[in-house]
């Protein structure tokens, strides 16, 4: 696998230098070949398109060595190209006129393993737009005869792609692996549906057996790390039949548990624990069969992330060949005796208990917020009447339910709460209203407080159209911001943090001082826009437009700036120390005085 993405990026270096003609040129081949496709960007500024296709290139071949964020990133741009109308049978041709393009521009250059690693990495990032745009890509062409001539019957000069990569495929080969194989796929499906509830209870029992490995999540939020945890999971098992891709994968996510502090004698703990989750929800599926797959697996995966933690091979783990039901599945019987204690089941019981209460209250709470208000208002009164009898004369329930007055009160006191939702909607309503009288207004508090209050009740502002507002000094932390419309808006001072500006209009917004660490800002409208002196550290500026934008002092460590537009950006000061950029994008800025990425200052 890595030598096919060297292939991929050593072929695309060869390309940057004439990356402007190259994409001109596969316009000028897509609209030749397959006039049909014009229509799709009739309305578009071609010049800029074609800067996009050449970010977009830059971006996949950046991110082919992280697979994850490489999976997100294209999930993303799959869902935006079915909202500009592009169908699933596009994909093909796109495909065939970028090879053609490849091979017109590398010439000698273009051999059999370079286009071979194209088509394979094409079809790999088609299956996962198409996922993204919510295609099931199983319904998709399953042989390279098909997969061009679903649009072309009679063109021969099509490219034979091969078989597009297919999660969950099952296979007919009876080899021990691939029935190990479907042994974990059809007992990890039994699961799925039970998802959320079996990570739960796979970190009940972590901490109940072994209450040390608490400390690795004390910050951490547990709802996102089980959530975390399953997709782990289906992501492993949907690349069993992948074992190039999985082993990049699982080497990354060992690299990471090394970071968080995961040490190697916790592995085997782990594989503990999850096997014990397996069984007590698999039951009577939990077979000798199905326990000595995962046990093989887990020991596969085991030292795939000890491999990428460690950085070169590691020892392996034996294997078990046999499975007996009273053998532990390793070797830890000392760590089990020291920190399994009557205490700790004791624990395990009443976090189970506890567990059983919270979700029969959840259920409650769901009833009462479901039944109209006549019906709380009624059954509170008969149920605070009934108590009232049926209380003895000198208890303090009696004396506080004396009288009709108390009674009708406490029912008050309940009506008041079964409508804090409608009171909740009434003012997120009001805050609206406010908003919405300000359009035109440049200066106006008022709808600084409305946003202030929505975003603390977590109410996304997509889609605000806000333009040369005055929103100075505005604290939105970890809004939801995309798809806005703020250009020549004035957020100097503002507090962004950690929000999401995604395909945000911001040209021209001045952003003096501001703080955006955190943010994402992939694919905004940034042009002359003023970061002076702004915090962007860890900000995702994937494919943002920034040309022409003020960046003097503009904090950008660690920031990821691939496929940016930075022509004629002030980097004035700047620092860009850890930042993910292209340096072929860097050289269209200026970067008198910068701390660039590899710490160095540019003169």
């Amino acid at each position: 696998m890595s030598l096919k993405i060297e292939l991929i990026e050593q072929s695309l270096e060869l390309i940057k230098p004439k990356s402007r003609d190259f994409v001109h040129s596969f316009y000028q081949n897509l609209f030749i070949a397959y006039p049909e496709t014009k229509r799709l960007f009739a309305k578009t500024d071609m010049k800029n398109q074609e800067k996009k296709l050449l970010n977009s290139l830059v971006l996949l071949v950046e991110s082919l060595r992280q697979p994850i964020i490489l999976k997100q990133i294209l999930a993303d741009l799959g869902a935006r190209h079915k909202q500009y109308g592009t169908l699933p049978q596009y994909y093909p041709l796109v495909g065939e006129i970028l090879l053609k393009t490849f091979a017109d521009y590398l010439q000698q250059d273009w051999t059999d393993e370079v286009k071979q690693a194209w088509i394979e990495t094409y079809n790999t990032v088609t299956n996962m737009m198409l996922e993204g745009a919510g295609v099931d890509t199983s319904l998709q062409p399953q042989t390279p005869q098909t997969a061009t001539t679903v649009i072309q019957q009679e063109r021969e000069s099509a490219p034979q792609f091969p078989k597009p990569i297919q999660l969950n495929k099952k296979t007919t080969s009876t080899s021990p692996e691939n029935i190990q194989i479907e042994l974990v796929e059809q007992s990890f499906a039994k699961i799925e549906p039970q998802g959320s509830a079996f990570a739960a209870s796979f970190y009940q029992n972590l901490f109940a057996a072994y209450p040390e490995t608490q400390q690795l999540f004390a910050k951490t939020d547990i709802g996102k790390q089980e959530k975390k945890f399953i997709n782990s999971l289906v992501l492993l098992v949907e690349s069993l039949r992948q074992p190039e891709i999985l082993k990049q994968i699982l080497a990354d996510l060992g690299s990471r548990h090394k970071q968080y502090g995961t040490l190697p004698q916790y592995y085997p703990l782990v594989g503990d624990i999850l096997l014990q989750t397996f069984a007590e929800y698999l039951q009577q599926d939990w077979t000798d069969e199905v326990k000595q797959a995962w046990v093989t697996t887990y020991n596969t995966v085991t030292n795939m992330m000890l491999e990428g933690a460690s950085g070169h091979t590691v020892n392996k783990i034996p294997l078990e060949t046999e499975v007996s039901p009273k053998k532990p599945f390793v070797s830890f019987d000392r760590l089990n005796a020291k920190f399994k204690s009557n205490q700790e089941k004791q624990t395990v019981k009443i976090t189970s208990l506890a567990s059983l209460l919270r979700s029969i209250l959840d259920k409650l709470l769901e009833e009462f917020w479901a039944l109209p208000t006549w019906a709380v208002a009624v059954g509170s009164a008969f149920f605070l009447s009934f108590l009232y009898l049926v209380a003895d004369d000198e208890t303090f329930l009696a004396e506080l339910l004396e009288g009709a007055d108390a009674i009708s009160l406490l029912v008050a006191l309940v009506l008041y709460i079964k409508e804090t939702p409608d009171r909740k909607k009434e003012f997120h309503y009001q805050a609206w209203s406010t908003i919405d009288n300000a359009n035109g207004v440049k200066v106006s508090y008022a709808r600084i407080l409305a946003l202030q209050d929505l975003n603390e009740d977590r109410v996304p502002l997509k889609g605000l159209i806000a333009p040369n507002a005055n929103l100075a000094k505005i604290n939105l932390p970890k809004a939801d911001l995309s798809d806005v419309n703020l250009t020549k808006a004035n957020l100097s001072n503002a507090n962004l943090s950690h929000a999401n500006l995604g395909n945000a209009l911001l040209a021209r917004v001045n952003f003096t001082d501001a703080n955006l660490s955190y943010a994402n800002l992939g694919f905004a409208k940034l042009s002359y826009v003023n970061l002076s002196s702004a915090n962007l550290s860890h900000a995702n500026l994937v494919c943002t437009d920034l040309r022409d934008a003020n960046l003097s002092g503009t904090n950008l460590s660690r920031a990821n700036l691939s496929g940016a537009d930075l022509h004629n950006a002030y980097f004035t000061g700047a620092n860009l120390k850890d930042a993910k950029v292209n340096e072929s994008d860097l050289r269209q800025a200026y970067l008198k005085g910068a701390t660039m990425p590899d710490g160095s200052t540019h003169p």
